[in-house]
């Protein structure tokens, strides 16, 4: 397309088109509710999704900025076009996997190609009906010649209905209703779709948060043939003996008692607190339900993660029991300009079981209205998870959080207290100051 005939497409469409696009309102994505023992929860299962949408139905627009947005049709048609169903394919794995990271139990991995007979059978079946989509869609162009780039930026809202079914009464036993939103402000391909998946994602989101599905599935009474989780009974551990002397007497112990934990390319450290039992942060294993774990020695094993609480932000992972170096638990509060030190991967594999020092700065409330402890101490990416130890090397909490992309003398601990008391751990024992 010549200049000049591109300078006349885009008088013309103004004219027509007008600039701009459809009005998106905005959804706010809550936090989903404190799941620490998935086992108290009935099993579910995505099912399927359907729309009460019918297909042609105008379900946004695309913007017309000139040298920048461009598309003939203003108008984004469901089940037409770019917004086809042959293309929203991921709603399976991304129900599994945003209920998974909120520690819910569900069942279904969609990306294991084969099932066996030693698949369970959920207790109930979650079914999604999308019944509203709202997009506001980019269509780029080249700024020259108006030449389509294939790429699209955007926002959408999405309104889905929930329905849980219960096998063993055969019958719909709740029903309620979630929005998502969602904007891309990179250019993506097949953003529209993009979109809605990530729209979607925000609805599971906020069905996570949801009480009365919450409720629903801690209420569930299973048949009696369903099989019973027995991994996780009331946790009650015995805490050891607290170290008396100065940390540097015994920290060759202490740091083969800090492990790395590892997802994929993403790391973080964990600290063992019974023989086969390591503390880290939630955010260190994410949805997952198995992780590498290294120790200081090199030697690798997997763990399995048994409990998670997504707002502490703490996470437990059990191992076979062996001989590792449970490092003791101080539950007496730390007071201000007390000293501590902490342990971890900063920045590299490489750098394990680095030891810092530092003091107790203040305490303070996060968004979740928790305690933090925050000290001057340093720590970087990769020290996540890993143990915050008194003047004695006794576990006081765990390292989660900074302000910066490296550490400037503000970071931020769990209180050791706390980190087991959300994930309904108590400890028994004379040492328990």
């Amino acid at each position: 397309m010549s200049l000049v005939r591109y300078l006349s497409v885009m008088i013309i469409a103004t004219a027509l088109f007008g600039c701009g696009g459809a009005v998106i309102n905005k959804v706010e994505t809550k936090d989903p509710i404190d799941v620490t023992r998935k086992n108290k929860l009935a099993t579910m299962q995505f099912a399927d999704v359907d729309y009460s949408i019918s297909r042609g139905t105008i379900v946004g627009r695309y913007k017309f900025i000139p040298f920048h947005c461009w598309r003939f049709s203003p108008h984004i048609s469901f089940d037409e076009g770019r917004l086809s169903l042959s293309d929203l394919y991921a709603y399976p794995r991304i129900f599994y996997q945003t209920m998974n990271s909120a520690n819910f139990n569900v069942l279904g991995y969609p990306a294991k190609i084969f099932k066996t007979k030693n698949d369970k059978k959920p207790d109930i079946y979650v079914g999604a009906r999308i019944s509203y989509i709202n997009m506001d869609v980019c269509d780029r162009v080249s700024a020259s010649f108006g030449h389509p780039l294939d790429v699209q930026e955007g926002e959408a809202t999405i309104k889905v209905k929930w329905e849980l079914y219960s096998n063993n009464k055969e019958k719909i036993i709740y029903e309620t209703e979630t929005k998502g939103y969602a904007k891309i402000d990179s250019p993506h391909s097949s953003g529209e779709i993009v979109l809605v998946d990530r729209a979607f994602a925000e609805a599971v989101k906020n069905l996570a948060a949801d009480a009365g599905f919450y409720k629903t599935l801690m209420d569930y009474r299973p048949s009696m043939d369903s099989p019973i989780d027995e991994k996780n009974p009331d946790m009650s551990i015995k805490n050891y003996a607290l170290f008396k002397n100065s940390i540097t007497d015994n920290i060759d112990d202490i740091r083969l008692g800090v492990v790395t934990v590892s997802v994929g390319d993403t790391f973080g450290t964990g600290v063992f607190i019974t023989k086969n039992l390591i503390l880290t942060n939630h955010h260190v294993v994410g949805g997952n339900d198995l992780v590498k774990i290294q120790l200081l020695t090199g030697r690798n094993f997997t763990g399995e993660v048994i409990r998670r609480n997504y707002k502490r932000d703490v996470a437990l992972i059990q191992v076979e029991t062996g001989g590792y170096n449970p490092i003791p638990i101080r539950l007496k509060h730390l007071k201000i300009t007390e000293e501590i030190y902490a342990i971890g991967n900063p920045l590299s594999k490489r750098y394990k079981a680095t030891v810092t020092k530092g003091i107790v700065s203040r305490f303070d409330r996060n968004k979740h209205g928790l305690e933090d402890i925050q000290s001057d101490l340093d720590v970087q990416g990769g020290n996540s998870g890993g143990p915050l130890l008194d003047k004695n090397g006794n576990l006081v909490g765990l390292t989660y959080a900074g302000i910066g992309k490296h550490s400037i003398g503000m970071n931020y601990f769990i209180p050791i207290h706390d980190a087991l008391k959300k994930l309904d751990v108590s400890i028994r024992g004379r040492y328990n100051p």
